[in-house]
């Protein structure tokens, strides 16, 4: 036995040696009693003695003894008994859950991931990483690396245990020199990638030490970056700059464009049981990820049904005065029709205090034309998805935002992903197959 482990278990104050000492006088006095039966079967015939009470009362001794232990242990490691049974009873509940990816970037997509972890823990996040701005921009200009800020926060939704750790990776420096607007998470992840040598094993170990539901992967590991013609033929370079457009985007793309795909991505769609896109900025979360053949091809051809859950409110400079349907238009004019099977849709009116101060900014509820989603094949699917103010940490400061209710999200997608002997008033319709030019 390793000697650090028997240093900690002997050490005062534990109350763990007597347990242990405690253990091993029920394992003496029932081995006791079954060589006592061992010397006298052939004697006389075995009855309920002093042998079979000796064996008996070991045995309780010393499952007393164990039961102990891990009270004394699981208390010492700073859990309650019935935290450490509760969370078993999840992992192997969750561990047989539905395979769900989910596709997007920004803190729409880590939104939807707290609450898809709770109905499954097989959930992989494709994750965009064209972020320019803030914290993650300077890291990836200083450091060279892929952007962590999106990143960080799926870790952070996906924590099974949210606490003062999870708050830590989401703390934001208010000032200091140099530190003024860093997030902790992303300064621990650009260590742990200097410490590592590569972005994935950093991620890796982060997940590891949220103790994570699924698995988060960056869309690529190259250096990529976003490129947007505008409606009067102009360029624009870099997701900051893209966001805050004064006039339509004509078209997106990705600088280089050959860029590699991370494999786990395409694997996870094509194995998936359920795809979820969004919600985030269509042109800087959403797209980002869709562009590429790959992607596009694996979406296409996974017998998963794959939903678009739309944003709440419109984007100015992105999506400004956008219907539902325009965002979906603008998702098939640059990957293929056919793409989605549903969409959803919140249906529930904000506040019209959230309505004032999102007009301020030139934003306004995104319309939700049925008969055009129709249109276009997408099956519906609406209701009250809205969880109302929520105050955040942003670089600029704390705000509040309208943000999606994920747990009922969550509740409202799982009987897409049932199996096939659930009831059939939970199960989704037959997947429509669909082909790369759209026909069903």
């Amino acid at each position: 036995m390793n000697r650090r482990l028997i240093a900690v278990l002997l050490r005062p104050g534990l109350y763990l040696k007597r347990w242990l000492f405690l253990g091993g006088f029920g394992v003496f006095i029932a081995f006791w009693g079954m060589r006592r039966i061992q010397d006298e079967v052939h004697k006389f015939p075995v009855k309920l003695n002093l042998q079979l009470m000796l064996i008996i009362v070991g045995a309780g001794l010393f499952l007393f003894a164990v039961y102990k232990f891990v009270s004394s242990a699981l208390k010492y490691a700073g859990f309650t008994r019935q935290a450490f049974y509760r969370s078993l009873i999840d992992q192997r509940y969750l561990a047989r859950g539905p395979r769900i990816v989910a596709i997007g970037g920004g803190t729409g997509l880590a939104t939807i991931l707290s609450g898809l972890k709770e109905i499954t823990s097989n959930i992989t996040a494709c994750v965009t990483v064209t972020d320019e701005g803030g914290s993650s921009g300077k890291l990836r200009d200083t450091f060279g690396m892929i952007a962590p800020g999106d990143i960080r926060n799926c870790i952070v939704a996906l924590s099974a245990e949210p606490g003062l750790l999870a708050e830590l990776f989401t703390y934001r420096f208010q000032e200091g020199d140099g530190l003024k607007g860093h997030s902790v998470g992303n300064l621990l992840i650009a260590a742990l990638t200097q410490i590592t040598g590569s972005f994935e094993s950093a991620i890796r170990e982060s997940s590891r030490v949220l103790s994570i539901r699924g698995r988060v992967c960056p869309l690529s590991q190259d250096d990529i970056r976003l490129a947007a013609t505008m409606a009067d033929g102009t360029t624009l370079r870099g997701e900051a700059e893209i966001g805050r457009a004064s006039q339509p985007i004509a078209r997106l793309r990705i600088e280089p464009e050959n860029f590699a795909v991370t494999p786990e991505v395409l694997a996870a769609i094509r194995e998936a049981d359920l795809v979820v896109v969004g919600p985030g900025s269509l042109y800087t979360s959403i797209l980002p990820n869709l562009l590429h053949p790959e992607c596009r091809k694996a979406l296409l051809e996974t017998p998963a049904p794959v939903v678009y859950i739309c944003n709440v409110m419109t984007q100015i400079g992105e999506t400004a005065r956008f219907t539902a349907s325009d965002h979906v238009r603008v998702v098939y004019e640059h990957t293929a029709p056919g793409l989605f099977d549903w969409i959803l849709l919140n249906s529930a009116a904000p506040d019209p205090a959230a309505i004032e101060r999102y007009a301020l900014e030139g934003a306004v509820p995104v319309k939700a034309d049925i008969d055009a989603l129709r249109h276009l094949g997408l099956r519906i699917m609406a209701g009250d998805f809205l969880i109302g103010d929520v105050e955040v940490e942003t670089a600029e400061g704390r705000k509040h935002v309208l943000r999606h209710d994920a747990t009922a999200i969550a509740l409202k997608l799982l009987p897409l992903c049932l199996p096939e002997g659930s009831p059939s008033i939970l199960r989704s319709p037959p997947k429509r197959k669909r082909t790369p030019g759209g026909a069903e």
